[in-house]
């Protein structure tokens, strides 16, 4: 892989990790709006707390997790 295409590749990566963290935040947004009553009333509390906790997955755990996946592929291309 060359210079180009390794950059390329991270560039593509870093915008991935940040469109993820950035979903991951709006969904914990959301989940709180909506166990405050604040957006979608008629749903119930409880959906906001699942997306919260799903938002945070999202935020904190899955760039982690997509990370180690890509070490792996990389170290297996060497």
């Amino acid at each position: 892989m060359t210079t180009d295409e390794r950059e390329t590749q991270a560039k593509q990566r870093f915008i991935i990790l940040n469109v993820l963290r950035f979903s991951g935040a709006v969904i914990v947004m959301m989940g709180l709006a909506i166990s405050a009553g604040r957006l979608f009333p008629e749903f119930p509390p409880f959906l906001g707390y699942l997306f919260i906790v799903l938002g945070m997955f999202e935020f904190f755990l899955f760039p982690i997790l997509l990370k180690k996946s890509w070490n792996k592929k990389d170290a297996g291309q060497d």
